[in-house]
């Protein structure tokens, strides 16, 4: 399977999650270059400002690109979407998400919603653009639906809050987030929530506004027992 090069600006961090997927552990054979295992083919990543071409090194000659570089607001998105299709292609193998390869799915989707303002066309972006299977393309543009219009209901002027659980069930090996496994990490877990509400008490006793949401996210908050969940 592939190596990687990138070139111009590093973005091998985003592509090793794209490379994962089909090639499970990657290495780094520099701070610029990706491997997934010893042999060919070769792939390039070539960034110039906002555009991004990602590339076999075999079809580019000494002097040309083998093709136009995109124009990207996002590079990283951008990059990962053009790796997952010349992986595609080259192995055959497609996922139920696609390119999607982050934590937020949905914020492709409520990005085509805004520009376009039509759920079936949303859909048609997800599937085409970014090569997310027909259910889960539907399920992503109406849970960004959803989103908005729980957004819209909410008060603008108050505060959301998000508490972080750093700890989870098992270590996936794509994860990019500060975890740890709660089972080998149980006399950790106790203090973490003393903390965890004193920090909270400071926070809130800092405003007499109070948040409109509280989001509990992770990690794994229900890799918790339950009755430091309850505190």
């Amino acid at each position: 399977m592939p190596i990687i090069e990138c070139r111009g600006e590093n973005l091998a961090a985003p592509l090793s999650e794209v490379l994962r997927l089909f090639c499970g552990p990657v290495t780094y054979l520099s701070e610029t270059t990706l491997q997934a295992e010893q042999d060919h083919p070769r792939l390039i990543c070539q960034v110039n400002g906002n555009q991004v071409l990602v590339y076999l090194a075999s079809e580019a000659s000494s002097e040309s690109l083998p093709g136009p570089m995109i124009l990207a607001a996002d590079v990283r998105r951008e990059a990962r979407r053009q790796l997952y299709r010349l992986l595609s292609d080259l192995t055959g193998i497609r996922f139920p998400w696609g390119s999607l390869t982050g934590i937020r799915p949905t914020l492709m989707a409520l990005d085509a919603l805004n520009e376009l303002g039509d759920t079936d066309q949303a859909v048609e972006v997800m599937r085409n653009r970014w090569m997310v299977a027909p259910d889960q393309a539907h399920l992503a543009v109406r849970v960004a639906e959803a989103e908005q219009q729980l957004m819209r209901e909410l008060e603008a002027e108050r505060p959301l809050l998000y508490i972080g659980i750093p700890f989870c069930p098992s270590r996936c090996l794509y994860c990019s987030f500060i975890t740890q496994e709660a089972q080998r990490q149980q006399h950790l877990l106790e203090p973490f929530c003393e903390k965890l509400v004193e920090e909270l008490r400071t926070l809130l006793a800092l405003t007499s506004i109070k948040p409109r949401v509280i989001y509990v996210g992770g990690g794994t908050p229900s890799s918790l027992p339950e009755n430091l969940l309850a505190w």
